[in-house]
């Protein structure tokens, strides 16, 4: 039988999704401005590795938790979320790379980047007025802090992770 893994599209007129286990890929604008999702659910079997750009682009998610197994979110995949207030990570997250624009224009206030990450894009987290606070887990993999990460942010806590090699250029607000 043929086994289908990617999730290309969905309706816009759901409020809670369960994603099953076997999808291992979100793909580009797939829930983008969708003004009814409130929730999306993965199974702690989930063999989700990869949410495309812009695959929440626009929409009225209000709080995710990504799975383990996800090694990559792609540009812009939560960015105008104004109503995503929670983001996490399940423990032993495997991510590593968090794209550019990824987080922008959210309303988190607080968020924890997994240990694993060694990357994350430009303008990640630019424009979350609400965001005060951004933890690094002990022994953080970062290895650059990017341009204008924090770029119109209201960010009042942040740790340089010891980690670090190289910080870009106006990596802060300007």
């Amino acid at each position: 039988t043929d086994v289908y893994d990617v999730l290309i599209f969905a309706r816009n007129n759901i409020k809670e999704v369960n994603i099953p286990s076997f999808i291992k890929v979100i793909s580009a604008n797939a829930f983008e401005q969708n003004k009814t999702i409130k929730k999306v659910c993965f199974s702690k079997d989930s063999e989700l590795v990869l949410i495309e750009r812009c695959a929440f682009f626009f929409s009225s998610l209000e709080s995710i938790t990504i799975p383990r197994h996800v090694n990559k979110i792609s540009s812009s995949c939560f960015s105008n979320c104004d109503n995503l207030k929670e983001i996490e990570f399940v423990e032993n997250s495997e991510l590593k790379t968090i794209k550019k624009s990824s987080f922008s224009s959210t309303s988190i206030s607080h968020i924890s980047i997994p240990k694993s990450v060694i990357e994350i894009g430009d303008f990640c987290f630019s424009f979350c007025l609400k965001l005060k606070t951004v933890d690094f887990i002990e022994d953080s993999e970062l290895k650059i802090l990017n341009r204008k990460l924090f770029y119109n942010s209201s960010i009042e806590n942040f740790t340089i992770p010891s980690n670090i090699i190289e910080i870009k250029v106006s990596w802060c607000f300007y």
